[in-house]
């Protein structure tokens, strides 16, 4: 915190003595320090957001990219899908292969240390179809998504508030 809070101190001295400040705080002593700082749940929320914007929105190989973010022995509450990598590989494989249009916008997400929540609008544009809402829950261990839990709710055509979904 401190460092946070001293950095802009130091950057206005070392320019006012014309010394770069670039040149003067980017060592790689610096930079390692930096990502040590980095929180557990800063990790956990990179690890969950890339990996999932990476297979339900850059449709990116299902396969190779389940292996490079999944334990293998992944385990599964969703009550349709089978629990370990491979059931992931297929369920998803198959629900992208059937629906190609289909879009998924992560809205908020909330990190607490190993665990991270994606609240989600799932949807297919221009269907005229209000989509869902869903809620994902990963849990991250060794830098991989070890868990899974979800719960979907279809987005009705009128709600009895202005407030929306999201």
């Amino acid at each position: 915190m401190k460092l946070k809070l001293l950095a802009p101190v130091l950057l206005l001295s070392l320019t006012a003595m014309g010394v770069s400040a670039v040149e003067t705080l980017q060592t790689e002593e610096q930079t390692a320090q930096v990502k040590k700082v980095k929180s557990k749940s800063a990790r956990s929320e990179a690890i969950a957001v890339r990996f999932y914007n990476k297979i339900f929105n850059e449709r990116a190989d299902i396969e190779r990219t389940a292996k490079r973010f999944m334990k293998e022995d992944y385990i599964q509450h969703n009550a349709f899908v089978g629990t370990g990598r491979e059931n992931f590989i297929n369920g998803i494989g198959n629900l992208l292969a059937s629906n190609p249009d289909m879009k998924f916008e992560i809205k908020h997400v909330v990190t607490d240390g190993d665990l991270v929540v994606l609240f989600v609008h799932m949807h297919v544009p221009g269907s005229g179809e209000p989509g869902e809402a869903i809620m994902e829950m990963l849990r991250i261990e060794d830098g991989k998504i070890a868990e899974h839990w979800d719960v979907q709710q279809p987005i009705p055509a009128s709600i009895p508030h202005d407030n929306g979904m999201f």
